[in-house]
């Protein structure tokens, strides 16, 4: 890939916009395009956006960054295209103002903010978190991390903050000149001399939020309605921005000459972007979770599914495999092996007025109370090997008390505190019921209960917006073990018939084989993605199993 697109991508959008007629400022004139081209299937050849390598990538480089939808902010205006005079010659020139989010304000020139030529544009908000429970082994799928000693990379300048210092973009007047190009439209931000940003950890699903790196994408030529959704899984590639001057700016601290086009509030839609980066989006893909194991080719009409190669006889092979391996973890139980493998495979395929198809919850029931043969943790240890998306809930007391489930707008803040079930489609949650003890619970933790409920029965998850409930659709399969009787109702109760001794939690630690893992991983990836279909003799079947 040519590194002027890597080291300068905004040289590259002026270049294009030179190129257009005033008239077309508006539409879309061809940036998304003209990059796709360019990057094809080079994706990987793109410096990702991390928290390892974050402190060393600079302003202005062209990244990408995979996470999910966390929250969606109010829409921004910007100046999508503004007058520049040289104050030498008087020579004017048009200048874009997209994928950047200050003026670059040129030595010896000046910026025409009354000229009839300047635009007004908008683009959406998305704030994104890395994918929450997804398996350390799909990052390497992606890519290897890049050191960035290439072009597009290198130390950041003194100007531009440092990660470790997120308290100097709120303090600090920002050293670069000009103004920033956009202001919020949002009008319920907090008011002056409340308190200041709320901590980051507040957006990332689950409480372990180390080495994690949240990022707020700008999107331009896809922010129409339903184009993205809380929860989508998605690569972005785009302009890096983390200058000071992204910081909201609380409004008796501001400097009106040097920000006269700032009406930023000091509210959560504008965190310090020491912390979390801002990337303007210039192309993008969603991924499901086949995606995250088989990476599709960036290529219309490509997809995962196309590019995987499993044949019958590798799938039968594979999943033998796998069930050998759970039939280990499970003392020998054949049947609770094949009930959980075919728990990984159930998918929501459709939806019919309160009727939720494809949906499956699994309770495996009566597992032994000695801690040296943890039947959760070696199955929680095998699935994680194998699984893309896997989230592990403890269900203790302390849990239901002190970690919230469902998300909750902060109207002061003006953000979506996030929760434990906000999470991706196809994500599969292990709740460990045997760690649940008799004790008391107050009513948030009824409430978390009535959540969890409430996910198994229907595949919702309700948000909290505080003064109403917004049902959000899921897909998420559930897996209940408990030491006896579940308080949950599941599609399928199944008391453990151990054969054998349970294996230590110590001896469960052997995943599959190596040689075979990716295979496993692919296989049940495919499985899981391919269309339902029931033949004539099988409904037939069903049928009359139904009205026995």
């Amino acid at each position: 890939m040519d590194a002027q697109f890597l080291s300068n991508p905004l040289d590259v959008v002026q270049s294009l916009f030179d190129k257009i007629s005033p008239g077309d400022v508006r539409s879309n004139w061809g940036v998304c395009s003209h990059f796709e081209d360019v990057i094809g299937s080079h994706w990987r050849e793109i410096p990702k956006l991390n928290f390892s390598f974050f402190e060393h990538l600079r302003d202005g480089t062209l990244v990408r960054y995979r996470g999910m939808v966390q929250d969606m902010f109010d829409t921004e205006y910007f100046l999508g295209a503004y007058e520049e005079i040289n104050e030498s010659t008087g020579e004017k020139r048009l200048v874009s103002g997209k994928y950047r989010d200050c003026i670059a304000n040129k030595p010896g020139h000046r910026v025409d903010f009354g000229a009839s030529s300047c635009v007004t544009l908008d683009r959406l908000p998305l704030l994104c978190v890395p994918v929450p429970g997804e398996a350390a082994w799909v990052e390497p799928i992606f890519g290897a991390d890049h050191h960035p000693t290439a072009a597009g990379a290198g130390e950041r300048s003194s100007t531009t903050p440092k990660r470790k210092e997120p308290t100097d973009d709120a303090d600090s007047t920002p050293s670069a000149p000009g103004a920033p190009a956009s202001r919020a439209k949002s009008q319920s931000a907090a008011p002056s001399g409340t308190a200041g940003i709320p901590a980051p950890a507040t957006h990332f699903p689950l409480p372990d939020a180390r080495n994690q790196l949240a990022c707020l994408v700008k999107v331009y030529d896809d922010k129409q309605e339903g184009h993205f959704k809380l929860n989508d899984v998605v690569e972005f590639v785009g302009v890096l921005s983390v200058t000071p001057q992204l910081t909201s700016f609380a409004p008796d601290s501001m400097d009106t000459d040097q920000f006269p086009h700032n009406d930023f509030g000091r509210d959560g839609q504008s965190p310090p972007a020491s912390v979390v980066p801002r990337l303007h989006c210039i192309a993008h893909r969603k991924l499901s979770s086949l995606d995250l194991v088989v990476p599709p080719h960036h290529k219309p009409g490509h997809t995962a599914a196309a590019s995987s190669a499993v044949s019958a006889a590798e799938a039968a092979s594979m999943r033998e495999r796998l069930l050998v391996q759970l039939r280990r973890v499970l003392g020998g139980d054949a049947l609770a092996a094949e009930y959980l493998m075919l728990g990984t495979l159930a998918r929501v395929y459709k939806r019919h007025q309160l009727m939720c198809m494809g949906k499956f919850s699994l309770n495996i029931m009566n597992c032994p109370e000695d801690p040296h043969h943890n039947v959760f943790a070696s199955v929680r240890h095998v699935l994680q090997s194998v699984v893309a998306k896997f989230v592990a809930l403890p269900l203790s007391i302390d849990t239901l008390h002190q970690l919230r489930f469902t998300p909750r707008k902060d109207y002061d803040a003006n953000t979506l505190a996030s929760g434990l079930l906000q999470l991706s489609e196809g994500t599969l949650l292990a709740v460990d019921e045997t760690v649940l003890q008799p004790g008391q619970v107050d009513q948030s933790a009824v409430s978390h209960l009535n959540a969890l409920t409430h996910l198994i029965m229907w595949q919702k998850v309700e948000y909290d917006f505080q003064y109403h409930q917004i049902e959000f659709e899921v897909d998420i399969p559930v897996f209940v073990i408990p030491h006896g009787k579940s308080i949950f109702n599941c599609d399928c109760v199944l008391p453990l018939r151990p054969e054998a001794a349970l294996p230590s939690f110590s001896a469960a630690l052997l995943a599959p084989p190596n040689e075979f893992v990716d295979q496993i991983r692919e296989y049940l990836a495919v499985s899981r993605s391919l269309d339902v279909s029931i033949d004539e003799a099988t409904a037939k079947q069903m049928q009359d199993d139904l009205v026995r």
